[in-house]
């Protein structure tokens, strides 16, 4: 499912895994090319760093107000 493997890449850049979340969001593609979860992995992609530059380091997630 797209969907799915798109979610994935998301978990996986969060946790600092950026080859995980390349691999993730490159399956969604392949799998399902023309759908709006593959344009989403692309723009995902774009935002990497070249496979052999320095680790990405995932976003900064504000904290949780109360």
């Amino acid at each position: 499912d797209p969907a799915i493997m798109l979610e994935a890449g998301n978990i996986a850049i969060l946790s600092g895994r950026a080859d995980a979340a390349r691999r993730n969001w490159q399956a969604v593609v392949a799998a399902a090319p023309q759908s709006p979860e593959a344009a989403r992995a692309r723009d995902n992609l774009s935002r990497l760093p070249a496979a052999d530059a320095a680790p990405a380091t995932p976003p900064e997630i504000p904290p949780q107000s109360r």
